[in-house]
């Protein structure tokens, strides 16, 4: 019966967010439109949830959200290049969201826009984003295979921030884990001893490699190149 009263419920949204009007006939706030689609979204049903975005943008065509509701949708979709549009417009209303960065570069990487992509996320770093910056263009690089490309970035990040590298050092960590080199990954987890002492999950790997993780094995970051 539950899954009868749910069937029905997801019906009766369907139905209304086409109609783009409430249970009453009456046409649906902007506000009930977003709710509604983000209910459809974060069901898993795309093309409806696009139906409701479409409207609210309709409505709020300068909005930063959303164009942004708009492109995350096409882009679970297949539809990259439309998607790659609205990111880029809510990108530009609001370009300090970090969110709306990820979601672009998301965009480009389905669209293959590789040499646009870096250039924007280097830009992004060199000119203002910094640490997190340099995290966002070692995560891309990770995820097309470049290593060395990532590491360089993971490592700039890190010397932004060494006391607050945490996150730096654990992805070179794992960069390094991946590929096989142990030497390197101990001694970044030797830096992460210092930087989070309390952190079991280090203190295991770094048993795991042959190490004793006391006090007298963890690194400062000014003491790592």
């Amino acid at each position: 019966m539950t899954d009868i009263w749910r069937l029905t419920g997801i019906a009766a949204l369907s139905v209304a967010l086409l109609a783009g009007c409430a249970g009453d006939g009456e046409p649906r706030s902007s506000g009930r439109l977003q709710v509604d689609s983000g209910r459809a979204y974060n069901e898993g049903d795309f093309p409806l949830a696009l139906e409701g975005y479409l409207k609210v943008l309709e409505r709020r065509p300068g909005s930063a959200q959303a164009h942004f509701d708009v492109g995350r949708t096409q882009l679970e979709l297949g539809e990259s290049v439309s998607a790659r549009e609205h990111l880029t417009v809510a990108l530009d209303l609001d370009p300090e969201n970090s969110v709306y960065l990820d979601a672009l570069a998301d965009a480009m990487l389905a669209t293959g826009e590789l040499d646009e992509l870096f250039g924007l996320l280097e830009r992004r770093a060199e000119e203002g984003d910094g640490y997190s910056g340099y995290l966002r263009v070692g995560r891309v690089a990770e995820r097309l295979g470049l290593v060395d490309e990532a590491e360089q970035a993971y490592r700039k990040a890190v010397a932004l921030q060494p006391r607050e590298s945490a996150k730096g050092q654990a992805a070179l960590a794992n960069l390094y884990a991946r590929a096989g080199d142990s030497a390197q990954e101990l001694m970044r987890l030797r830096v992460l001893l210092y930087l989070t002492p309390q952190d079991e999950e280090i203190r295991n790997r770094i048993s795991d490699l042959g190490e004793v993780p006391g006090p007298s094995l963890a690194l400062r970051p000014d003491q790592v190149d």
